[in-house]
């Protein structure tokens, strides 16, 4: 077994200190070796096999050879002008996952640094679908306030956004799961009828993968309430989409109906972060916000600089379109069933010696307490579970609440190198923590 992937403050901190005493005024060889040494000994590896925490793929050599390129030969992606075969390129690529996941031709979208940028740019265009003169005047142009509708167990981003485009924290309801921590379809309809008088149901966002324990919600029941107020949906779909390149996209039934979904390639393939993907039912919504005048730049139809907020960027999508020339859908779907197995094994090997599982999804989220302990459902048992495993295996769990306050551990198959024998060692350390225990 390689080193943790969890290091400890004795290895980071002197190299901190070695930092802060550099002077960037004269060149500072030394910088490079911290560098170096800080991937080694100074952060926590999200690649390795036993990183057990929130989903980040371990990136291929081929998406690795992908982003060099980008890095190398640096294209300009705002423009047709610049880069027209890269561009064409991401456009085929946004293309191809818009099929899957909405199972027919027209949809598209763009490409993202991730969800959080989605989920912003859901709701910008979700504001200048319900109020054409949105772009013009703004928020003046509801007579009435507008409301996001999100599970209590969605991604804290949707606050960000709310934020960014004025609204305020305010103008979210949050609604109440259900005993598989889903977002309630009767919480939701009640919700939206409370508003109905005084407020602009405007928008809910639906989660495919919660964070906390791989929830998937109610997708089309959600659509079919909030299509009684023509709300937008948007499903955050940054882990969970990864279904529906497999046999098991039934958990994701009702998606397609969705106006716009986020799905991030970083979370659930193997490529490197900073790679999503925003899917919209109707991609040509994007300009209503986004196209903007520009006398320096060419305008031809559906200019990336006029479907997304960015202007000058980088090919982003090169690394998973290098990733699909080696393994293509069928490669990634094979490398998913297997994380979606090894999620499997973890569960039936930890309810073998007595954890209990408190949580359901299809996806590889494993989250659990210590039912052979009378103290098992503890935060502070649970944390000397998690350093022991750390210490003992080199695993990396973490501590999770859901949202009655109660803690579990949770395990998550992020990592395509990932292997049997890691989801044992993990298994074997944890026991062995328990029986540590006085």
């Amino acid at each position: 077994m390689s080193r943790a992937a969890l290091p400890i403050k004795a290895s980071w901190q002197p190299l901190c200190d070695a930092l802060a005493a550099i002077d960037f005024e004269s060149p500072s060889p030394e910088l490079g070796k911290l560098v170096a040494q800080s991937f080694e000994d100074a952060q926590i590896d999200t690649s390795h096999p036993r990183y057990f925490g929130v989903p980040h793929g371990a990136p291929s050599e081929a998406a690795i050879e992908g982003a060099t390129l980008a890095a190398r030969h640096n294209p300009e992606l705002a423009s047709r002008h610049h880069a027209p075969f890269a561009v064409a390129a991401e456009r085929k690529l946004v293309g191809a996952f818009a099929r899957k996941l909405y199972q027919r031709d027209g949809a598209g979208g763009i490409v993202t640094g991730g969800a959080s940028e989605a989920v912003l740019t859901a709701l910008l265009v979700a504001l200048a679908r319900k109020a054409p003169s949105f772009q013009k005047k703004g928020l003046a142009a509801f007579q009435r306030p507008p409301r996001i509708y999100a599970s209590i167990d969605a991604h804290p981003s949707i606050l960000k956004a709310v934020r960014v485009t004025g609204l305020g924290d305010e103008s979210v309801r949050w609604v109440t799961t259900d005993e598989e921590q889903r977002m309630s379809a009767t919480a939701l309809a009640q919700s939206i009828g409370n508003d109905r008088r005084t407020a602009t149901p405007l928008l809910v966002v639906a989660t495919a993968g919660t964070t906390t324990s791989g929830a998937i919600d109610p997708l089309a029941a959600i659509a079919e309430i909030a299509q009684r107020d023509d709300c937008f949906v948007h499903v955050d779909a940054a882990f969970g989409g990864m279904l529906s390149l497999t046999k098991r996209n039934d958990a994701l039934a009702g998606i397609e109906v969705a106006h716009s979904v986020a799905f991030d390639p970083h979370k659930a393939l193997a490529v490197p972060l900073g790679l999503g993907l925003l899917l919209l039912s109707e991609p040509e919504l994007l300009e209503r916000v986004f196209a903007v005048p520009a006398r320096y730049v060419p305008r031809t139809k559906d200019e990336p600089w006029a479907r997304s907020l960015p202007w000058s960027r980088g090919f982003r999508g090169l690394p998973l379109l290098m990733e699909l020339s080696k393994s293509g859908f069928s490669g990634l779907r094979k490398a998913i069933e297997r994380r979606l197995l090894l999620g499997e094994a973890l569960r039936e090997r930890l309810s073998a010696y007595g954890f209990q599982i408190v949580n359901r999804t299809p996806l590889p989220v494993v989250c659990f307490v210590d039912a052979a302990n009378p103290s098992g459902k503890m935060a502070r048992y649970l944390t000397h579970l998690a350093v022991v495993a750390r210490k003992r295996a080199g695993a990396f769990v973490s501590l999770v609440r859901f949202a009655d306050g109660s803690p579990a551990l949770r395990a998550t198959i992020t990592s395509d190198r990932t292997g049997s024998e890691d989801v044992v060692a993990l298994v074997t350390a944890l026991v062995e923590a328990r029986s540590a225990i006085p």
